[in-house]
């Protein structure tokens, strides 16, 4: 009779203490390797690789590498530790940023563009603007297009401090006097009724009008002088004109004793400090009494909306 070998029964799991792997060791695809930690020999790096053989995860000793290149697909990246923040530290390139259902995205530090970059955004708001090179102002190049300028502190007021600026502003603003041309928008008017006795061949100022204000000056403009004359003389002798800084200007309106005579007369190239008049003369120096009234400065503008008052 032959020898009887003994079966083993309920064997329980091989146990080593040291497994050496002479060869790669294949685990068939049903199967897996369970194991509670897995660590690289000291000093050493821990990889799982591609079916190719090339790295795909690496365990350094105290972090790990994820090599792809392809997309990392994941759910939620979170700080390691509370209250830590986690750092990307050569950048984000990302076509989205989303807030996550918060409302929000807080950036808790400054956020600088190079200087090619702009922020697109159809509404900005912000407490403030300031400088991005440190030059103490902020440039609008283009200008800035709004309903309202208030000032950012209660009592402060906005501060036009640039000479330069100021002046291209005052300009603009007083372009409606500079632009001025001859018609019937009133600007100054004395309608009460003076007379003088006969002046002779002298001449003489009856009625003195406005002095042109320091906020004009410009000599692209036309302005309307109207007056009334009157005389008493028996002759058809006596004259009246319009001087400007004692300067005739414009036509004389010769009176005759029929009555009130309306005399118009388009003037230009007025000047700041300029002052307007009435002057009469007979050059023949016979007697007789004058009069005038009436004496009104119009003009019509192209700009609708002066920096200053609209009458002087």
């Amino acid at each position: 009779m032959g020898e009887i070998m003994p079966v083993m029964v309920g064997q329980a799991q091989p146990r080593v203490s040291q497994l050496v792997v002479d060869a790669n060791l294949t685990i068939p695809t049903a199967y897996r390797i369970i194991a509670e930690n897995i660590q690289p020999p000291a000093g050493a790096h821990l990889y799982l690789n591609t079916a190719a053989g090339v790295h795909s995860l690496r365990i350094y000793e105290d972090f790990p590498a994820v090599k792809s290149f392809g997309p990392l697909y994941i759910d939620a990246i979170q700080e390691g530790s509370t209250g830590a923040r986690t750092a990307f530290g050569t950048g984000i390139k990302t076509d989205v940023i989303d807030d996550n259902g918060g409302g929000l995205i807080n950036i808790l530090e400054s956020c600088q563009l190079a200087a090619t970059k702009y922020l697109a955004a159809p509404t900005l708001l912000a407490d403030m603007y300031g400088d991005q090179a440190g030059t103490g102002a902020a440039p609008f190049p283009l200008g800035i297009q709004t309903d309202d300028i208030g000032e950012y502190t209660a009592s402060h007021g906005i501060d036009l401090n640039d000479p330069v600026a100021l002046a291209a502003l005052t300009t603009l603003l007083t372009q409606r006097y500079r632009t001025a041309t001859a018609g019937d928008t009133q600007r100054w008017a004395s309608d009460a009724e003076v007379s003088i006795a006969n002046p002779g061949a002298v001449e003489t100022v009856i009625k003195t009008g406005p002095t042109v204000p320091d906020w004009y000056s410009g000599s692209s403009n036309v302005f309307r002088i109207t007056f009334d004359g009157k005389a008493t003389n028996p002759s058809p002798d006596d004259q009246m004109y319009l001087t400007v800084n004692g300067v005739e200007v414009g036509a004389r309106c010769n009176l005759a004793n029929i009555g009130y005579t309306t005399w118009s007369q388009d003037i230009g190239s007025l000047s700041a400090g300029d002052v307007i008049r009435v002057v009469c003369i007979n050059p023949a120096g016979t007697g007789g009494k004058l009069y005038c009234r009436n004496f009104r400065v119009k003009s019509t503008d192209t700009v609708a909306i002066p920096m200053t008052t609209e009458t002087w």
